[in-house]
């Protein structure tokens, strides 16, 4: 769930990253013929792959990415490759990111503590970027960070620099909120919030596999759900954006994905005829006055994966759903503020029938 600065373009992302790691300061070209991959660069590659990082390699500049090196007062580097399966570009999308377990790299003197050495680099220009460190785990950093990717495609220039302790923070480029807003439920095995510590607690749901790693499986029959509670951050009475995968098991009922309060700060409802509905109000209550707006029939459809966004735009008294990052309705606002209320948040229950099916990346 995200609270952030609404634009009516959105970025849908899903993506996959591995990290390649050197220690050399610069590149050095072994041959002319760029299609070429050498013994050094097959070495980096099954590097990557067996973990075994920060080794001296000379590497041949090649398709693998091995772009020459951006500063050379950063001891060290690592390849984030991005892949969009997807038919979109994505063009300075907010929603990459990266974890990693900085404390280790502290421990061994190759990282400052503060991360203020931390550079994401893109074609040779410095990211917009955002840093959360200990969360969820103690010991563990995610950077989110805007970049580009064209549809269909991978892209290996992209890097992470750090190893300079004589610099600070970035702070042209640092992000002015965390892009994955109050609360980011990856659903990875567990109910923990990766964006701050609205952690859940689970009650039945078990993990299968999903879009990225895990995801939740909700079983109606079981009373699957998620409790989330009555947390502040949750208390959204202006600009708010929801979103997740969904995969429904069936459209027999109607039934909640997620919800708060239908009168209040929101809820969602996958509708029978496979269209979404979005509620917010000004009773803070499951209680009249109240806006409905709906996304379109056909929106989810059993056994299939489906990326769902709602965007409440107060600012401009605009509402918007999104399909698949591809705007499917836009309609007007009718309440603003919304008013926050008591009732606690649940993924996979609410006002109406349990959800069945699969959520994944909330």
């Amino acid at each position: 769930m995200n609270k952030k600065t609404i634009k009516r373009e959105f970025y849908f992302i899903l993506l996959s990253i591995f990290m390649i790691c050197s220690n050399i300061y610069f590149i050095i070209p072994l041959e002319s013929n760029n299609n070429v991959i050498s013994k050094e660069t097959q070495n980096l590659i099954d590097d990557s792959i067996n973990n075994e990082l920060d080794k001296e390699i000379n590497v041949q500049t090649s398709g693998i990415g091995l772009d020459p090196w951006w500063n050379n007062s950063f001891t060290f580097r690592k390849l984030i490759n991005i892949t969009n399966p997807g038919s979109e570009d994505f063009v300075n999308a907010p929603f990459f990111s990266i974890t990693f377990n900085y404390s280790k790299l502290v421990a061994e003197g190759k990282m400052n503590s503060s991360l203020k050495d931390v550079r994401i680099v893109e074609n040779g220009k410095i990211c917009e970027y955002w840093i959360e460190k200990d969360v969820p785990v103690k010991g563990n950093a995610t950077i989110w960070f805007k970049s580009n990717c064209s549809a269909n495609t991978s892209e290996y220039d992209t890097y992470i620099y750090y190893g300079n302790n004589s610099v600070g923070y970035a702070t042209k480029y640092l992000m002015k909120y965390n892009p994955m807003g109050v609360a980011w439920y990856p659903l990875d095995g567990d109910t923990k919030d990766h964006a701050r510590l609205n952690h859940g607690t689970n009650n039945g749901v078990s993990f299968v596999n999903g879009i990225k790693g895990q995801c939740g499986n909700f079983v109606r029959g079981e009373g699957d759900y998620i409790l989330i509670g009555d947390k502040p951050d949750f208390h959204i009475t202006m600009n708010q954006t929801i979103m997740m995968w969904i995969k429904p098991a069936d459209l027999a009922y109607r039934q909640n994905p997620y919800a708060k309060a239908y009168g209040g700060e929101g809820t969602i409802t996958l509708e029978t005829s496979g269209s979404l509905s979005y509620y917010y109000g000004t009773t803070g209550r499951n209680a009249y006055p109240y806006q409905g707006f709906g996304s379109g029939t056909g929106t989810s459809q059993i056994g299939h994966w489906t990326h769902i966004a709602i965007v409440r735009d107060l600012s401009n008294m605009q509402l918007y759903w999104y399909r698949n990052g591809t705007l499917r309705r836009a309609g007007v606002a009718t309440y603003s503020p919304a008013v926050a209320g008591t009732l606690p948040a649940y993924l996979g229950r609410g006002y109406v029938y349990n959800f069945n099916g699969l959520i994944d990346d909330f």
